[in-house]
This record gives structure tokens, C-alpha cells and sequence, in this order.
């Protein structure tokens, strides 16, 4: 684990790869993105929770290929107990199943490590993404507000498509 600029004002990164020259790869990218960062690197799985609850990272960057890992419910229970928190797959060769998985379990983005180069960029995206767009994605599984009228609005649907 390591910790690097720590400024108050920086946003949190946590980067999960069980790789040491991938993870220096990922950090060296996520940096380019020009973003006041604090970033801390684990390399297993079992340090991942506590890592959670103590860093509350405003951003999680994970490797597909964490040993004894399953990202995409990792993602899944991470996005119950941090909502706030964005994700980013780095995938490898042949993962691509697993990338699309992430992304229905929530992650924002993924990247295969060929394409490496790109984590920058997306990272500032993310990271710059207004709050308002960012809640508006945990807010599509709230129950609606006027429940009548969503019953009305479905009965319409449903006699426009007979």
C-alpha cells in the first residue's frame, strides 16, 4: 500500500491491482489527468474492505484480474456501502465478459491495459462530472414520487403497444 500528495483539497483514488509494475503504469496514467490526487495502491483482496471504510475513495480503479476477486460483486457491494464512489475496470486481454459485467454492476468506465493511456482522461472525466449527474444515476432506483401517475403513464405504454 502507499499513499502519495496527500492535500486536503486532493480527490481520494484507490487502486486495486495485484501487479506492482501495472500498478506504477495505473498510477502514472491516473495522474496525467491533472487532478489534486491521494493515491493508495493495495494489492489483494482482503485488504479491500477495510481500505473502503478508512480511505473512502472518491474514485476505485480495479484490475479485472485480482486473484480470488469477483469484480463485478465487489463493484455490486462497494456501490451499496459507498455510493459516492466511482469505479474503473482495467481489463487485460480476453476479459471483455468481465468488463461488461462491471459495467452492469455500476462501474463508470473501463479500460483495457492496451489502451492504458486512455485512464487519464477518464478519470478527469469522472472525477469532474458535476455532482447533480452523478446522483441522478443512484436516484433512478428511487420509487417515484406520484405512484398514480406512473401507473397511468404504464397502462398508456401498454395499450400503445398492443
Amino acid at each position: 500500500m502507499r499513499e502519495m500528495n496527500d492535500m486536503d483539497d486532493s480527490k481520494r483514488i484507490l487502486v486495486i491491482e495485484p501487479v506492482p509494475t501495472d500498478a506504477e503504469l495505473i498510477e502514472l496514467q491516473i495522474r496525467k489527468s491533472g487532478v489534486p490526487l491521494t493515491v493508495k495502491r493495495i494489492a489483494t483482496k482482503d485488504l479491500i474492505e477495510g481500505m473502503l471504510a478508512e480511505f473512502l475513495p472518491d474514485l476505485i480503479v480495479v484490475d479485472n484480474a485480482v486473484p480470488r476477486c469477483d469484480v463485478p460483486a465487489l463493484i455490486r457491494k462497494g456501490r451499496e456501502e459507498h455510493p459516492e464512489a466511482r469505479w474503473v475496470v482495467v481489463s487485460g486481454p480476453g476479459s471483455e465478459e468481465i468488463a461488461v459485467e462491471s459495467m452492469k454492476a455500476g462501474a463508470s468506465d473501463y479500460v483495457a491495459k492496451k489502451s492504458i493511456n486512455r485512464l487519464g482522461s477518464i478519470v478527469k472525466a469522472i472525477l469532474e462530472a458535476p455532482p447533480r449527474r452523478r446522483r441522478s444515476r443512484r436516484n433512478r432506483s428511487l420509487p417515484p414520487l406520484f405512484p398514480h401517475l406512473q401507473e397511468r403513464t404504464n397502462s398508456s405504454d401498454r395499450s400503445l403497444n398492443r
